[in-house]
């Protein structure tokens, strides 16, 4: 359950008392961790953390409602019901048609509320853990489902894909975040990769729906397929309530009993499990503290300082690939 191996600075070390006996203590009980973690392969931890994988895979389900959307409101552009509906006469073509201008509109909208729920994530998982965010905007989700289900008119289904991309925004990185944190090192690469599956799959599902619903007639054409993604939010919510809080955001918030009933939770039971819960709790704490040594006095506006923004570029390209 460790990240990548931590090499403390002279002047993250200052700020730590290493002649404290418990500060002694969490260090060997964390080194023990990270060595039992790199020794692990990619079978045996599966097998430990098939619980861990589980969960990981399970939120970052959510994101296939991200997919999905991303082809369901470009595809009705051309759909005789919507355009009917929606659309405006063009005498060129003798036949209702959505304006360019609401193309754009209807297909950005979404991505504007990511943008914010990719900002409220940061703040809401920062300081209620991934469990309480992920319930919310699962709720949050399936009130806001019904305004582009029910819409009258354009500026309201703009609004609400707006409102639900707030909500995938929130989804994006908190599913990749909480994967990362409840399996191990060998096994990070697999579980988050399974994100871009989700979208991917998403994408499959609404191109299957467009295509079931094009001799619906009437409203239904359109509204079907937003109706189909309330069948998300509740079986998702009801798992985020169940799912083990991540132990690395629980004991940066202070929450260390919350850490520790998690990662036993996490990892199959045997005869060794409490001691490596301590071990693991260990590494997290000593980890924890580090990189609140370093970086006690920083702010977001530090992202786009110095070295720090060469960083924030690299990060802002890999995601807009």
């Amino acid at each position: 359950m460790a990240p990548e191996k931590v090499i403390p600075t002279e002047h993250e070390l200052e700020q730590l008392d290493l002649d404290d006996q418990r500060t002694q203590e969490l260090i060997r009980r964390a080194q023990e961790s990270d060595v039992a973690d790199r020794q692990l392969s990619v079978r045996q931890a599966l097998k430990k953390y098939k619980k861990a994988v589980f969960w990981a895979l399970f939120l970052s389900t959510s994101l296939i409602m991200e997919g999905y959307d991303l082809v369901i409101i470009t595809s009705f552009y051309g759909q005789t019901q919507f355009r009917e509906r929606f659309g405006v006469w063009d005498d060129r073509t003798q036949q209702k048609q959505i304006t360019p201008a609401w193309q754009s509109g209807l297909s950005n909208s979404a991505l504007v509320g990511q943008l914010f729920g990719l900002v409220a994530n940061a703040f809401c998982q920062d300081r209620f853990g991934a469990r309480y965010t992920m319930m919310f905007f699962m709720a949050w989700m399936a009130v806001m489902i019904a305004f582009p289900c029910f819409a009258p008119s354009l500026p309201v289904l703009a609004w609400g894909e707006a409102m639900c991309g707030v909500s995938w925004g929130v989804f994006q990185t908190l599913s990749t975040t909480y994967a990362s944190e409840v399996v191990p090192t060998v096994l990070r690469p697999y579980v988050t990769a399974y994100v871009c599956m989700c979208w991917g799959a998403g994408i499959l599902l609404s191109a299957g729906v467009v295509r079931a619903v094009t001799g619906v007639e009437g409203d239904m054409g359109w509204r079907l397929p937003f109706l189909l993604q309330w069948a998300w939010p509740g079986p998702l919510f009801i798992g985020a309530y169940f799912a083990p809080e991540s132990p690395w955001n629980a004991v940066r918030r202070g929450k260390l009993e919350v850490a520790k009933r998690s990662l036993t939770r996490l990892r199959e039971d045997n005869t060794e499990r409490e001691a490596e819960v301590e071990a693991s709790l260990a590494y997290i704490q000593h980890t924890t503290a580090l990189e609140k040594a370093e970086t006690h006095d920083a702010t977001f506006l530090d992202c786009f300082r110095g070295t720090n923004l060469w960083r924030t570029e690299i990060n802002c390209v890999v995601w807009a690939a």
